[in-house]
């Protein structure tokens, strides 16, 4: 018998708590018992006492501790290729329009401010219609620009998937990425809701005054009240829709961390619907992919002089959210890196061209198009793509990594931009966005005693 691999432990309150990734569970002792069950862990064969027999079954019954002849890392490269494959759940990321109201200096989109075609709306019912027969579940993300500049567009779509998905039986579910400025009761509020759009996720540029300064309208005015009033509005407009908060931190400076602290205050009535997490600037024009993605931190990695401001004040601010009963981001589902690496995702702009991810997509050439008979692939191009994008797992580096599966490596643009690089196990560990995971399997396990 050994270890687990990818099980991880930590302490909340009085208890020593383990989580078994392989079993998508907890397991709970008493602080009393930490040494005794790190012993355990160490030596599960050496188990003599009544005590350690407890800890050992216990262990075992989460598959914390498992045979000596499993293979762990053939089991989960074997779900990720089975989840990166499936093509019984299709996600579609339309972006209505590249147009926005705002004015953030640090926005890396640069398509034309076009509205969707009634011709591309038509050619997404098609293809619904066309798909839903042999799905599982129909996921719709509205992105832009600003989506919510054309709120009709989310409805006609919307409603007709949601139609579609329950006379087909199959799950439907639906979110929105947007500045938050336009979610009010007498416009997009009221058509997302018809939409069947119960998630929202939301940026905040940091504390009110960062915030205020940064993420401005052509006018220049502040939209910090606006934001937060209208993210809380859109909470208090259903008792099921959830909210993903987004929060920059710029510079890591002590008045900045407690501006955002103060964010947290604000929404702390809202914990059970909210998730949040804490990112530094990111623009695909001006920085490489791989600063802001998964598995490669760029300029935020540990360097050899210690840990950046901005990753102290992050961890900071990850471990004041957790000790509040705020929700990370975590969940046992996600099988790779992010969405672009499934094949049935794919990302449909104004003109109807499609791509795989929503960063740069006027560097990256289209790899498809949506015509009135369905998806027609650019062959050459989504190849291009699939070979560049899509490293294989490296058995004698990343196979020895017990964070792996929480952050599934580097993510499919930031391999396609520099595709020889590889990834090590080293790096996987110091990621913020690792070490995010980590907090995040505390967060959840919070969360889920409060319901208990």
């Amino acid at each position: 018998m050994k270890r687990s691999r990818y099980s991880y432990f930590f302490e909340s309150g009085p208890q020593f708590v383990g989580y078994s990734w392989l079993a998508d569970d907890y397991v709970a002792f008493s602080l009393e018992d930490k040494e005794n069950v790190k012993q355990v862990l160490q030596e599960p064969e050496g188990v003599v006492t009544n005590g350690d027999a407890r800890i050992f079954e216990k262990l075992l019954k989460k598959r914390i501790i498992i045979p000596e002849k499993v293979n762990e890392f053939l089991h989960i490269r074997e779900q990720h290729k089975l989840a990166i494959l499936d093509t019984n759940r299709l996600r579609l990321i339309i972006l209505p329009t590249f147009a926005c109201n705002l004015d953030c200096p640090y926005c890396y989109e640069t398509g034309k401010a076009n509205k969707m075609a009634p011709s591309v709306i038509n050619n997404i019912k098609s293809y619904l219609e066309n798909r839903a027969p042999d799905l599982k579940r129909i996921r719709l993300s509205w992105f832009g620009g600003e989506p919510l500049l054309y709120p009709e567009i989310i409805r006609e779509i919307g409603r007709f998937a949601s139609d579609l998905a329950a006379e087909n039986q199959v799950e439907f579910v639906s979110d929105v990425t947007t500045n938050g400025t336009l979610l009010t009761e007498d416009g997009a509020l009221n058509e997302l809701s018809r939409a069947g759009v119960r998630k929202a996720h939301v940026t905040i540029d940091g504390g009110k005054n960062t915030h205020d300064r940064k993420r401005v309208p052509v006018d220049g005015s502040g939209t910090y009240e606006q934001i937060t009033g209208n993210s809380k509005r859109f909470l208090d407009a259903d008792s099921e829709n959830e909210l993903t908060l987004r929060v920059h931190v710029h510079s890591g400076e002590r008045r900045e961390i407690q501006g955002i602290k103060r964010i947290l205050s604000e929404f702390e009535g809202y914990r059970n619907r909210l998730k949040v997490y804490f990112r530094r600037v990111f623009s695909s024009c001006l920085d490489g992919p791989d600063q802001d993605l998964p598995g490669d931190e760029g300029k935020s990695s540990v360097s050899a002089g210690g840990q950046s401001k901005l990753e102290i004040a992050m961890e900071e601010l990850y471990r004041e959210a957790v000790d509040r009963g705020f929700e990370l981001n975590f969940s046992r589902r996600s099988l790779a890196s992010c969405y672009a690496a499934y094949n049935s995702t794919w990302v449909v702009k104004p003109d109807g061209f499609l791509h795989k991810c929503t960063l740069a997509l006027e560097k990256e050439r289209p790899l498809g198009e949506l015509t009135e008979a369905g998806i027609n692939l650019f062959w050459d191009s989504y190849l291009h793509w699939k070979e560049r994008s899509t490293r294989q797992f490296i058995e004698d580096e990343i196979s020895n990594c017990s964070e792996f599966p929480l952050s599934w490596g580097r993510c499919p643009y930031a391999n396609f931009r520099n595709p020889d690089k590889s990834t090590e196990s080293q790096e996987l560990k110091n990621s913020i966005r690792t070490r995010e995971k980590v907090l995040a399997l505390k967060s959840r396990y919070r969360r889920r005693g409060d319901a208990d």
